[in-house]
């Protein structure tokens, strides 16, 4: 069931490199195309969530936990992101955005180069409301990817499923891939927050031999 869990997951990402490249390109294509694709991707998933392994972190040894990551290469895992716009803080998405890259609908922006206004005014343009909603409305968006909230949802995640009181977690931001948004609709949104991290054992003080990275 790992290999089936692996092929589910690798077709969900086939797909949303799908619905990236359909969105620079809506103008020529049906915008449903890319709600039926996603409606796809969302099935796969919950299909996929079907045949999650055991998390290594309930392990009772780590011969064991190591056995679980072996045998688990994907973990599919459900999680709620509640947000208003009211949560929404300046200050944070400047700065996580700043020095983030963010690829809107296929366009990659340098934060550092491009600026904060500039990639909102480019994600609000794409969302297609009226002037006011489409910034708060991109605002929101990009508060919900950037690494704080993105970031923080994973490593919450992560220790729920990978810590059992012998392991560490080490950030891999060299690894971490650029954040992502595919608008579907003007109320509908993709996106992909990649955050990477190595598990050590805790007797592994120089963090030099990783279990595995996630």
């Amino acid at each position: 069931t790992s290999d089936l869990t692996s092929a589910v997951f690798e077709v969900e990402q086939q797909k949303r490199r799908l619905c990236s490249m359909l969105a620079q390109n809506r103008a020529i294509l049906e915008p449903i195309a890319l709600k039926r694709i996603v409606q796809c991707s969302r099935q796969c998933l919950d299909d996929a969530g079907g045949f999650s392994r055991e998390a290594p972190g309930s392990s009772d040894s780590m011969q064991q936990y190591a056995d679980l990551v072996a045998k688990s290469p994907v973990i599919v895992r459900p999680v709620q992101v509640p947000f208003a716009f009211a949560q929404v803080v300046d200050k944070q998405n400047r700065k996580d955005i700043g020095r983030d890259e963010v690829v809107l609908n296929g366009t990659v922006f340098r934060g550092a180069e491009a600026g904060y206004d500039a990639i909102v005014s480019q994600l609000a343009e794409q969302l297609g409301l009226a002037a006011e909603d489409s910034n708060k409305a991109a605002q929101l968006v990009l508060s919900i990817l950037n690494r704080t909230v993105s970031g923080g949802v994973s490593l919450t995640e992560l220790y729920s499923v990978f810590l059992n009181g012998e392991v560490l977690v080490k950030p891999d931001s060299a690894a971490a891939l650029p954040l992502e948004s595919i608008v579907l609709s003007s109320s509908e949104v993709m996106l992909s927050g990649h955050t990477a991290y190595q598990i050590f054992h805790q007797d592994d003080v120089d963090l030099s031999k990783p279990i595995c990275t996630v």
